[in-house]
């Protein structure tokens, strides 16, 4: 079982301040016996409640991590008694001086000496690391060789923490250029009449201190030889063994907020060379101090070497420390409560506010975040696309399909905007359907989506022994009898919490075969609806999930998307809901890159058998010899597109390896109504003697493997017949709708 972790932070308490800053309380007169706490009162009083505090809970400490600036500009005794202090204090809560961090900050450094004097650190050494708590390699005083304490792992073995020295150039001496020291010569002479050896004494003791307290430098920067060092220290660790990796260091990586500080040297210099230490060694948290600002977040970092792009960044989390400024009520604490090890690590960050002597100690905010090793993730894992905009899902679920997610799981989770009552006649469509990659045609409403979508819900079909998975049918009439959208609609109804809003395409006894050969059945296998309430407007939305074997995203996914639509409406109508979001979960997904839209778009000829026979019979009627019929200009250019579109399709350039679609049983329909209504038999024999032919092309290939092979010997047969078709019915066509109407009464006495 996981068991939580504890950490105390400790950042800038610059302690015993050379000029110390007002307190908490603004006594602005002085009386006998009226006084407050100095700032370190304040703090031992905090330290002191939270120990209470801890004990009360239960709360054992694994660790203590001070990341720097006990001193306030080398003010002696911060050092000494902040370590003393949390000893004393935190005694019952399992601190000792081995599971104290500690590493030093800019106001850690005597200023007075060079950075390349190792008494820089003397009071933090004599401290910290003579004292036997973990403190970082030191430039100049320690070697490749150092076996001191430089990490600590807790008990658990679950965590480890690194400090790191990012001070050792603070508070430094930049080189004086050359020409400072030929100015005297050029004084001398400029200042004629004052003696030379006074010219000399003011250059010695007032011009060179200025200079070179403006050559004074804050400087921030780990050495390459320090992160050689940490780099073989990890190695050494057994990363295999998954603990979570900490790093502590003074600097911050990047600004904790938007507060501009001025100044030179503001940030480490090699901060690029950090980063990309950070990335290489999977470090999964880094706690700073220096900026006295607290904050929770995250910092990515992308691989260095100008590789591709698409390898994922390097997740972190920063935990950014605060100071102890008692008039400003800051607090330099914050618990860190680390949960889920080590498996799925989450990191919680609480502030510790400042106690006030007479009241007792309150909780500060919290914030908290997983720390989930993301770039770990299996190769070949889902990839999962969200929006709110189905144009732009839609361009890059083609691209995943393509790409990344090819021939694997691909999810697309869309949140549309919920459109009013007017709206939901136009069902969610990309404007740059079927090519993602061309300019929107800049108009959203497809009629025949609607007119698919309507076809593939039906639940009786005329077509349903040649497509016996009419989605419709399986939804309606399950197995011939079961009402499935009634079940799960009752069952929402009742049940908000319900997750058994479950429908299934299907169905085994009429699907599957003992071997599984010969086999076809719909790859929309599964579909679900589910509650979610909307935690802005508190409304009930209906969430509906499609679950595919295979998903086809260029042609067929937009279609999809729009009968899920279709279905959520209806559902959500009818149990007093609003349509929520949508997710298609396709287990195989592929991207057909040809014009052909697939065998999803059955073609108008055949759907109008179910949809709109008096269409059908109005074209026979056309093709039959009349000129003019209601609905002749829709209709005659259905049939223009209906010829272009399967035309296409029988292009070989367009072979489609999840099939294309073909009309059969609306083709034999329309041979026969011909056959019934022509007055010249003659003339319109070979009309029907093509439409069969065609029709018998389209079967054959349809019950055939739909491989190349069989695309290869069906498409050239289909064009030959589809180009026969487009002459003998092009008069027909063009005739004017003036001719028709004279025409069409002739027929009208005739039939008299």
């Amino acid at each position: 079982m996981a068991k939580n972790g504890f950490i105390l932070h400790v950042a800038d308490p610059h302690l015993f301040e050379k000029e110390p800053a007002r307190g908490f309380h603004d006594l602005k007169a002085s009386v006998e016996g009226v006084t407050q706490d100095t700032k370190e009162e304040t703090f031992k009083l905090t330290l002191e409640l939270l120990d209470k505090r801890l004990a009360k809970e239960g709360i054992k400490l694994d660790a203590v991590v001070f990341t720097g600036d006990a001193q306030d500009r080398f003010s002696s005794g911060g050092h000494t008694w902040l370590r003393d202090t949390l000893l004393e204090v935190f005694k019952d809560r399992g601190i000792t001086k081995k599971n104290i961090v500690a590493t030093p900050g800019n106001h850690d450094v005597d200023r007075n000496l060079l950075a390349g004097n190792p008494a820089r650190f003397k009071e933090f050494i004599e401290v910290w690391r003579n004292g036997e708590s973990v403190t970082p390699w030191l430039d100049v005083t320690d070697n490749a060789e150092s076996s001191l304490a430089h990490r600590f792992e807790n008990e658990g073995k679950t965590f480890e923490i690194y400090p790191i020295n990012s001070s050792q150039w603070s508070q430094t001496k930049l080189k004086a250029p050359a020409s400072i020291f030929s100015m005297l010569p050029e004084l001398t002479k400029s200042l004629t009449g004052v003696e030379p050896d006074l010219v000399k004494k003011a250059y010695d003791e007032v011009i060179l201190p200025k200079v070179e307290e403006l050559l004074s430098a804050d400087i921030a920067r780990i050495s390459p030889d320090q992160l050689f060092y940490l780099s073989n220290l990890m190695q050494h660790s057994g990363r295999d063994e998954r603990r979570l990796r900490i790093v502590a260091l003074h600097h911050h990586l990047t600004a904790p907020n938007v507060s501009e500080e001025f100044r030179a040297f503001n940030d480490i210099t090699d901060l690029s060379l950090l980063r990309e230490f950070l990335r290489e060694n999977e470090v999964d948290v880094v706690i700073h101090g220096h900026k006295h600002v607290e904050n929770l977040t995250y910092d990515y970092v992308y691989p260095s070497d100008g590789g591709s792009l698409d390898r994922p960044p390097h997740r972190m989390m920063v935990i950014s420390g605060g100071a102890l400024e008692v008039a400003k009520g800051a607090s330099p604490l914050r618990l860190i409560k680390l949960s889920g090890l080590p498996g799925a690590p989450e990191v919680e960050v609480e502030t510790i506010p400042l106690a006030t002597r007479g009241l007792s100690l309150k909780r500060g905010p919290s914030l908290k975040g997983r720390v989930w090793r993301e770039n770990h993730a299996v190769a070949g894992g889902p990839v999962i696309i969200k929006g709110t905009d189905i144009n732009e899902v839609y361009i890059r679920a083609v691209r995943a399909a393509q790409e990344e997610a090819r021939g694997g799981m691909l999810i697309v989770h869309l949140d549309l905007p919920n459109t009013t009552t007017e709206d939901r006649e136009n069902l969610p469509f990309p404007r740059s359907y079927p090519d993602p990659d061309s300019e929107p045609s800049g108009s959203a409403e497809h009629a025949w989506v609607r007119d698919l979508v309507s076809w593939w819900q039906l639940p009786r079909s005329t077509l349903e022994e040649r497509i016996p998975y009419i989605h419709g049918t399986r939804l309606e009439r399950f197995a011939g009898r079961f009402n499935q959208i009634k079940r799960l609609t009752s069952l929402l109804r009742q049940n908000k919490t319900t997750s058994r809003g479950i429908a299934t395409l299907v169905d085994p006894t009429r699907d599957f075969t003992a071997d599984g050969s010969k086999e076809d059945f719909a790859s929309f296998c599964l579909i679900q609806f589910k509650w979610h309430v909307d935690k802005v407007g508190g409304r009930n939305l209906l969430d509906c999930i499609g679950y595919y074997r295979a998903q086809e995203f260029k042609h067929w996914w937009p279609i999809n998307v729009a009968e899920l639509r279709e279905l959520q409406q209806q559902v959500a109508a009818a149990v007093d809901g609003e349509p929520g979001r949508i997710t298609t979960i396709a287990a195989d997904a592929r991207a057909v890159l040809t014009r052909a839209p697939g065998q999803v778009a059955v073609p108008v000829i055949d759907r109008w058998l179910d949809q709109a026979p008096e269409k059908l019979a109005g074209l026979a009627t056309l093709l039959a010899g009349a000129s003019s019929i209601p609905n002749g200009t829709e209709i005659k250019t259905a049939w223009s597109e209906f010829l272009a579109s399967q035309a296409s399709a029988a292009e070989t350039s367009n072979y489609n390896p999840e099939g294309v679609p073909v009309a059969v049983d609306g083709l034999q329909m329309l041979a026969r109504l011909i056959e019934e209504f022509s007055t010249d038999q003659a003339d319109a024999n070979e009309l029907r003697v093509t439409l069969r032919s065609l029709a018998a092309q389209n079967e054959r290939y349809e019950k055939s493997a739909r491989n190349r092979a069989a695309y290869d010997t069906w498409a050239p047969m289909a064009s030959y017949y589809l180009g026969k078709l487009a002459d003998l019915t092009r008069p027909m066509m063009s005739k004017s709708e003036e001719q028709g109407t004279e025409s069409s009464s002739a027929l009208a006495a005739r039939e008299q």
